[in-house]
């Protein structure tokens, strides 16, 4: 599979699925994580400490959880998804919700470029998006859900640290090309955002 050039002009990232807009709910953003696998029982208890602030009863169980393991609190958390009429989202659904509500982080500031490109990588795109892009209908890495010149950037990191006066982008090296390659990450998010429908940028 080939990695997305990092700086191609006159292209814009492709959209993610078609209709997927960032989540404005909590539960739903946590559902989808936890489909995925990338919960833990201490985040899921913070959760519910949120919901009962919210004045949402059914997480009480939840908000006060012991024993923190997957095991014990991951029916609790499916429990109040239902109390409280959330379903936990099919693994397709859930990789879009996911992509959006990081990205939404990235396009809005909330999170460095750099870092939230890798948590990207890490929670959605190494486990799961990467299988999809090696099916043969596809060029490049990520290019299954519109997010090859993301991937491509999150290889560019790495090639711009590891020789940072071999490597340029755009003529520049160093500190200069990553400050560059952070703009083209937001730009990179704002894109997919945009073409996935959302109304947040």
């Amino acid at each position: 599979m080939r990695q997305e050039p990092t700086c191609l002009k006159g292209q814009s990232a492709g959209p993610g699925g078609a209709g997927i807009t960032p989540p404005m709910d909590q539960l739903e953003l946590a559902a989808a994580k936890y489909q995925l696998g990338r919960q833990t029982g201490e985040a899921l208890r913070d959760l519910g400490i949120a919901l009962i602030s919210e004045g949402h009863d059914q997480a009480v169980r939840l908000a006060i959880v012991e024993d923190l393991t997957m095991a014990e609190v991951g029916p609790i958390f499916e429990r109040v998804c239902r109390e409280m009429g959330q379903a936990i989202p099919p693994l397709d659904q859930a990789i879009d919700i996911v992509i959006a509500a990081q990205l939404s982080e990235i396009a809005e500031g909330r999170v460095g470029p750099e870092m939230g490109l890798r948590k990207l990588m890490e929670d959605v795109v190494s486990p799961h998006v990467t299988g999809e892009s090696q099916t043969g209908r596809y060029t490049f890495a990520g290019e299954s859900r519109g997010l090859q010149h993301l991937v491509g950037a999150y290889w560019g990191y790495d090639e711009l640290r590891a020789r940072p006066s071999e490597v340029s982008l755009a003529g520049r090296f160093g500190d200069e090309a990553i400050e560059m390659l952070d703009k083209e990450v937001v730009g990179f998010a704002r894109d997919w955002l945009r073409g996935s429908g959302s109304p947040r940028i």
